[in-house]
């Protein structure tokens, strides 16, 4: 059994006002976000928080990457077993992990 659903066994008010907000966020698409200025949150759409962070990002100079994480840990691995210098061969094959997605 999660500890998720442990929490929901336990049935007090602050737990059920947390998952009845938390359905609620999920099934209108909100998301909490702070405000501007102050420490002051706001509740906004999903997708009017989206637009905020493209405009934020937009306003700051970034630009879009992209990024292939199993690109990435094929380049490491090639570059693993085509070295000499810095492995010894013997080393090589206890370095590479088996899963790519996990650091």
């Amino acid at each position: 059994m999660k500890w998720v659903d442990q929490l929901q066994n336990l049935r007090s008010p602050e737990l059920e006002a947390y998952f009845s907000l938390k359905k609620r966020f999920n099934n209108e698409h909100l998301v909490i976000a702070r405000a501007d200025k102050g420490e002051t949150l706001v509740l906004l759409t999903r997708d009017q928080y989206e637009l905020k962070m493209y405009d934020f990002l937009n306003s700051a100079g970034a630009s879009l990457t992209a990024f292939s994480l199993t690109k990435h840990s094929m380049e490491v691995r090639a570059a693993i077993e085509n070295t000499r210098l810095v492995f010894q061969p013997a080393l090589q094959p206890q370095l590479i992990q088996m899963s790519y997605a996990i650091p």
